[in-house]
């Protein structure tokens, strides 16, 4: 009987496909016909080939064509923020492991396609952020960034834009609610925020302001970045001076009413502007609590926001200039059609205008 011809596979992408199709390696082994032990083997590099016959079933359960098993990269961690989340922007939580590693699958798969495209476009970021040094305050971060937007005093109208702007691209994931958002800053590639599409108006301002204080501040994740974090995205949002000024005549014992009729100039949620106004001792600790009891109690929701949902615009333009339709770039990327127009279900129109891009 002749040998069966060995394909080698980069052991990486079996495990982001499988991961992003929420299989454990028993479950591929069984559903393939091989060992679990043998699905370990490749994922680990022990064993660095397996037969056509072998991989042909792998592509076929996964859906991923076989050319994509052997492309070069790595699996890399999802982001300084990969330990540590608040959801719901309250509670701490530690991410399931099923949850962290169909997270880290779409981002993979989203780094992957992205260093593809900027091979093909480069990004004309009009400023440029960079690590700001250790031992930064989150108060002083978002000073500088407001000084190196030239923004005015109040409120920030379009932080998507001032984002995008800075070379910073954004991508709007379906992460079902198990994070709100994460970010990468890898020396290939631009900063890059992932974001919850499932995300309100006012959430979304401020997980993308939370996500870019991590990006400007943390290099090795700590317990406390959460914190630091949500300080950057609330002196960010909430500009010191003017915000005070406004809350200034509302005393030590706020009204709900208070909250209410700032929240539209502000684009925020109610709780960002309590939690401004406690971290920085101007209400107590019961008047806090009383706050949160009776927005409960009058049933007033976040998602009654008076404000347009921001949306990002520079990954579907990155995307459209570099590939004239899902189904030339499922060919180039090695993905299926299906996971490309999943990725980029933003990018309807291909083929289309170039701002911020130029051609490399």
């Amino acid at each position: 009987m002749m040998e069966q011809i060995q394909t080698e596979i980069n052991p990486d992408m079996l495990a982001i496909a499988r991961e992003h199709r929420q299989l454990t390696q028993s479950q591929l082994a069984s559903a393939v016909g091989i060992q679990q032990g043998f699905i370990s083997q490749l994922e680990g590099g022990v064993v660095k080939s397996c037969s056509a016959e072998v991989l042909k079933r792998i592509s076929d359960h996964l859906s991923f064509p076989v050319g994509f098993f052997s492309l070069r990269g790595e699996r890399l961690g999802f982001g300084s923020s990969a330990l540590f989340y608040r959801k719901n922007g309250r509670a701490l939580k530690s991410l399931s492991l099923q949850e962290t590693r169909h997270v880290s699958s779409r981002v993979n798969l989203h780094r992957l396609a992205i260093k593809r495209m900027m091979d093909i476009v480069d990004i004309d970021a009009q400023i440029r952020i960079n690590k700001l040094p250790e031992g930064t305050t989150p108060e002083a971060a978002a000073a500088h960034v407001r000084a190196l937007w030239s923004l005015p005093s109040g409120a920030i109208n379009n932080l998507l834009s001032y984002i995008e702007r800075s070379g910073v691209i954004v991508i709007e994931c379906d992460f079902a609610d198990a994070i709100a958002g994460t970010s990468i800053w890898y020396s290939d590639l631009p900063p890059i925020i992932f974001v919850d599409s499932n995300l309100k108006a006012d959430r979304l301002r401020f997980t993308l302001a939370h996500e870019l204080g991590h990006l400007l501040l943390h290099t090795v994740p700590s317990e406390s970045m959460e914190d630091e974090a949500d300080a950057f995205a609330s002196s960010l949002l909430l500009d010191t001076n003017e915000f005070f000024a406004m809350a200034s005549p509302w005393g030590n014992r706020p009204k709900l009413r208070d909250f209410l009729q700032a929240r539209p100039y502000w684009k925020v949620s109610i709780q960002a502007m309590i939690e401004r106004l406690y971290r920085s001792e101007r209400i107590s600790p019961e008047w806090r609590r009383s706050l949160y009891v009776m927005i409960s109690s009058y049933g007033i929701r976040d998602d009654a926001i008076p404000f347009l949902k921001e949306r990002p615009s520079l990954s579907s333009t990155m995307f459209s200039a570099s590939f004239e339709s899902a189904e030339i770039a499922a060919q180039i990327l090695r993905y299926p059609e299906s996971v490309i127009k999943e990725l980029f279900a933003s990018s309807e129109q291909f083929g289309a205008s170039r701002p911020k891009l130029r051609a490399v």
